[in-house]
C-alpha cells in the first residue's frame, strides 16, 4: 500500500481510538515482560538443586556385610568333614568343618585319668611313722654316729682292802687323766640332745608339705584337662552367628596349622548391609556419625537408597600422597539380590 494512502487512512480515525491504542500499549507491555519472567522463574527455581547436590561429599565405595567373621581352626590337624560351600545360608551353632580329633580326644582321657588320680592321692590320708623304741634307736644310732653323750649305766670298781701286816703300798699304776671329748652337733632329725624323739619333730612338717604337693598335683592336673578341653573344641569350626558362607579356604584332606594360618571360612551377615567408602581428607572432616545419605548402585541405574553414616575410621588409609578415611554407610533398607563387593557411589549431606 501507498504510504502517502496509509497516512490519509490513519488521519480519519478517530480520537479516542488513538487513545485506547495508546493506552494498550502502555499497559499491555510491562503485563508480557513481567510474565516473561515469571516463565523464567521455576527454571531458575531449579538451578539450586545441582548445587545442593554438588554441596553433598561423594565417594565411591563397596557393599559390606555389616558382622563379618574370620572363623579358624583352634589346632593344627588334618580336614576330614566340611559341610558347607560359598553361599550356604547356616544358622549359629552348626558345625561347619572338623578335623580329625583321635590324639585330642586320647589327650582328654589322659587329663581327666590324672586329675582323678591327683584328687584322690590328695583325698587318701597318709601314714605317719611311729615314734616308739624305732624312733629312739633311731635316735641312739645317730647320737653315736656324731659323737654325742649318750645315757650309758656307770659301772664302779671295787677298792683293795688294805693288807694284814698294815703297810700300805701306793699303786705303781698312775689313775688314768679323762680326756676332753669334742660334742659334735647332730643335725635335725627328730632327736634330742639325749638322743631321744624330739616331740615337735613328730611328723606334722612333714605331713603339711605333703598335703602342699599334692594340692599343686591336682592344680596342674586341672591346668592340663582344661587345655585338653581347648585342644578338641579347636578341631571344629561352629557358626557363632546366623549368615552366608563367604569364603572357604581349604577342602577335605587338607592339612592347617591353626589359627596362626587365618581364615580357613569366612561368615556374614548379608541381612545387615553397608556400603564402605573412601572420602579425602578434606571431605572427612565435614562428616560425622548420624548423616543422612544416598546410596546408587551401578547394577540398579536410575534407584536411589537412603542410609546413614554409622562409622567412620579414626585413622588414614595412605598411597604415596594421597590420604583417604574409611566411611561406613548403612542402608536403611537393603535391596534384595544385592551381593558382597558390588560396587556403589553414595554421597553425604553434611
Amino acid at each position: 500500500m501507498n504510504p502517502l494512502a496509509l497516512a490519509r487512512r490513519l488521519r480519519r480515525v478517530p480520537t479516542p481510538v488513538w487513545l485506547a491504542f495508546t493506552l494498550l500499549i502502555v499497559i499491555g507491555v510491562p503485563l508480557v515482560w513481567a510474565s516473561g519472567r515469571g516463565k523464567a522463574s521455576p527454571a531458575s527455581s531449579r538451578g539450586p538443586v545441582p548445587a545442593q547436590a554438588s554441596d553433598g561429599v561423594a565417594a565411591a565405595g563397596t557393599v559390606r556385610s555389616a558382622d563379618t567373621r574370620d572363623l579358624a581352626f583352634g589346632t593344627a590337624g588334618k580336614v576330614v568333614a566340611l559341610g558347607v560351600r560359598v553361599g550356604d545360608k547356616v544358622r549359629a551353632g552348626r558345625v561347619l568343618a572338623r578335623l580329625d580329633d583321635t590324639q585330642a580326644k586320647e589327650r582328654l582321657q589322659v587329663a581327666e585319668a590324672a586329675l582323678d588320680a591327683a584328687v584322690e592321692s590328695r583325698d587318701t590320708p597318709q601314714r605317719q611313722p611311729s615314734g616308739g623304741s624305732g624312733g629312739s634307736a633311731g635316735c641312739t644310732v645317730a647320737a653315736a654316729a656324731y659323737g654325742m653323750p649318750t645315757r650309758t649305766p656307770v659301772t664302779t670298781s671295787p677298792t683293795p682292802a688294805p693288807s694284814a701286816t698294815g703297810s700300805r703300798t701306793p699303786s705303781s699304776k698312775p689313775s688314768p687323766t679323762p680326756t676332753p671329748t669334742t660334742t659334735r652337733r647332730a643335725p635335725s632329725g627328730g632327736c634330742d640332745a639325749q638322743g631321744q624323739p624330739s616331740p615337735s619333730s613328730s611328723g606334722q612338717n612333714g605331713s603339711s608339705g605333703r598335703q602342699s604337693q599334692a594340692e599343686a598335683q591336682v592344680i596342674r592336673a586341672e591346668t592340663e584337662l582344661k587345655e585338653a578341653r581347648r585342644a578338641l573344641a579347636g578341631t571344629r569350626i561352629t557358626a557363632p552367628i546366623d549368615g552366608t558362607v563367604l569364603t572357604v579356604a581349604g577342602t577335605t584332606g587338607a592339612q592347617v596349622s591353626g589359627a596362626s594360618s587365618g581364615g580357613f571360612i569366612t561368615l556374614g551377615d548379608l541381612s545387615e548391609l553397608q556400603v564402605e567408602g573412601m572420602f579425602s581428607q578434606s571431605d572427612v572432616a565435614r562428616l560425622k556419625v548420624g548423616q543422612d545419605a544416598s546410596i546408587t548402585l551401578p547394577v540398579r541405574p536410575g534407584a536411589k537408597y537412603t542410609g546413614s553414616v554409622v562409622h567412620i575410621d579414626p585413622s588414614a588409609t595412605t598411597d604415596g600422597d594421597l590420604v583417604r578415611y574409611g566411611v561406613k554407610i548403612a542402608f536403611d533398607d537393603a535391596p534384595g539380590n544385592v551381593l558382597i563387593g558390588m560396587n556403589a557411589t553414595v554421597t553425604v549431606t553434611p
